[in-house]
């Protein structure tokens, strides 16, 4: 099978030409049977994350003209490869791929690798959701095919579930990556009016960013105890080149349950400038966050759901004290009957 790549990306503010990536610290040109360093501020050319800050799930590619691509994840380069014009490149011939073994942590031959098929997001604790997850042999794929069977109650067959580089097609790209695709989000919308906001950091009540909301998703999850509850806040809003104070007036920050989320999973509390989540049972579960304006919903997060997991308590410090901590505290955070 022969993958297209497209033969131009990044630009002088994320990483420099990207015909020079390819070249080592001492100038020397890698041979194209050998990846590269990653390169100091080097964007993903699918979802825009820097990729040397994900060392435990990055991957690259090099094209026969010696041009170097580089990307957060696995599922980013098997958005890339399956449609590189959709990111703005030429079609070239791919002549190599690494991936970071899931197991090792090292950077192994993609071509050659076995991906287990990761069907839901939250199954594996991994950025942007979910990817095709990487392994040297076939047998470390099946192990992880026996976890998770064990926790997901046989939700996976190795058969079907190991796949391998030549499997990468734009079926499988839409299932990792839809919202990168235009038009492929349409049926998402529960408020049809309502936009995605262009950014924002969700913040919880000890002042510590979970995630940035980046181009229309998620990187990450939310963990909280079971029978604990955590404060999120949303900081930083830009929607239509702006910054939105979210004052609990004007602007209010919500949550819901995605359509078609389990319930039981956790309950969600409105305080207008925050929300609180309460874990209820241990599971997964998918949130919407969304923000209105005067009343009416203006923003949603809709286009990808967040991924909230609930776990044993004991792990992590998510109270109602948290509040106590952040610039943006209510009194009512600790009258709020839960």
């Amino acid at each position: 099978m022969v993958f297209a790549l497209a033969g131009c990306l990044g630009s002088d503010e994320d990483g420099g030409d990207p015909e020079e990536a390819g070249d080592d610290s001492t100038g020397e040109q890698t041979a194209l049977s050998e990846p590269t360093d990653f390169p100091e501020g080097e964007a993903c050319a699918v979802c825009n994350m820097i990729t040397e800050e994900y060392p435990e799930w990055n991957a690259q590619l090099v094209k026969t003209d010696e041009t170097r691509v580089y990307f957060c994840s696995s599922g980013c380069m098997l958005a890339y490869i399956t449609d590189p014009e959709h990111f703005g490149g030429e079609d070239e011939v791919v002549e190599g791929v690494w991936v970071t073994d899931y197991d090792t942590g090292e950077l192994i031959d993609g071509m050659q690798a076995y991906y287990v098929r990761v069907k839901e997001s939250g199954h594996i604790d991994d950025i942007m959701g979910m990817n095709p997850t990487p392994f040297e042999s076939r047998e470390a794929a099946e192990s992880l095919i026996d976890r998770l069977n064990d926790e997901y109650d046989g939700a996976y067959d190795a058969a079907e579930d190991v796949i391998r580089f030549d499997d990468f097609d734009r079926d499988l790209a839409m299932h990792y990556r839809a919202n990168f695709f235009d038009g492929d989000d349409d049926d998402h919308g529960h408020h049809g009016d309502a936009d995605a906001p262009e950014s924002f950091d969700l913040v919880d009540g000890n002042g510590e960013t979970i995630d940035t909301w980046v181009r229309d998703h998620w990187h990450t999850a939310v963990t909280v105890d079971e029978s604990a509850s955590r404060s999120l806040y949303a900081e930083a809003v830009e929607a239509d080149g702006e910054i939105i104070d979210i004052d609990g007036e004007h602007w209010e920050f919500d949550a819901r349950l995605a359509d078609g989320a389990p319930e039981d999973v956790i309950s969600i509390h409105s305080h207008g400038d925050h929300v609180h989540i309460e874990g209820e049972t241990e599971g997964l579960t998918e949130v919407i966050f969304e923000f209105s304006h005067h009343g009416e919903i203006a923003l949603t997060t809709e286009a990808d759901a967040m991924v909230v997991e609930v776990g044993e308590g004991g792990d992590h410090d998510h109270g109602h004290d948290d509040d106590h901590d952040h610039d943006h505290s209510h009194d009512d955070d600790h009258d709020h009957d839960h």
